[in-house]
């Protein structure tokens, strides 16, 4: 995930900084009593609460397949903390406009008002930047690393050959194989039914249960036209 350089909370936005440009009238009048303060408390925690650690691709570096869906799956989870400190920061600037407007309050603390309503909307842009996109070009990445490449497909049922096929490609999960031609009944005939598929790995496959030979005891899960795709 793209995350933003400064992830710290803007002080200026707290509410420490906010009573310290209060003078002693601001704080006394019933007039003044914004809720601005309350606001800014609210801000900052939920700002808090953001899982900052799990938003870093960059730092979290997957090396494997499955790692890398965790962490996608995990930033997106932290897309619903992210909005609810979108929506604390929106309340906040929109409270601090107002107070900047108050004519009870000091001209000091209405200024001070108006710089933390921009300081919150400096700090909402820096969350609008937070995307996913790292995330899933890891898990592309590494799903194109681990993918294999078979040809000279040959699909047999109880011994027969039924089947060929040209290209295929194998996820570990999948195996998607263009160019079919069946050769005894149709595709449909074989729905759901385990069969033998046999092929040839491209290149030097060095992967843990992978050889040059490649075989596996599949069911045939689509077909369309020439291509078919299968599952272990």
């Amino acid at each position: 995930m793209s995350v933003p350089t400064d992830m710290s909370y803007p002080v200026i936005a707290t509410d420490a900084a906010w009573q310290k440009k209060k003078s002693f009238i601001d704080k006394a009048k019933a007039s003044t009593k914004t809720g601005l303060g309350a606001d800014l408390k609210a801000a900052e925690l939920k700002w808090k609460a953001i899982p900052w650690k799990d938003l870093d691709a960059t730092k979290l570096a997957a090396k494997s397949v499955e790692a890398a869906q965790r962490q996608l799956d995990t930033a997106k989870a932290a897309g619903t903390v992210i909005q609810e400190a979108k929506t604390a920061l929106a309340k906040a600037k929109a409270t601090a406009q107002a107070t900047a407007t108050n004519k009870a309050l000091s001209k000091p603390a209405q200024l001070a008002a108006t710089s933390i309503a921009n300081a919150l909307q400096s700090a909402a842009t820096r969350l609008n930047s937070i995307k996913t996109l790292d995330f899933e070009a890891a898990l592309q990445r590494l799903e194109a690393a681990e993918l294999i490449k078979v040809n000279k497909i040959r699909i047999s049922s109880a011994g027969k050959e039924v089947a060929t096929g040209g290209a295929a490609t194998w996820d570990r999960k999948v195996l998607k194989v263009a160019g079919v031609t069946w050769k005894i009944g149709a595709a449909n005939d074989y729905k759901g039914k385990t069969l033998v598929i046999r092929g040839e790995t491209e290149g030097n496959v060095h992967m843990e249960g992978i050889g040059k030979v490649f075989q596996n005891d599949m069911k045939l899960d689509t077909a369309s036209g020439t291509t078919a795709t299968f599952k272990a």
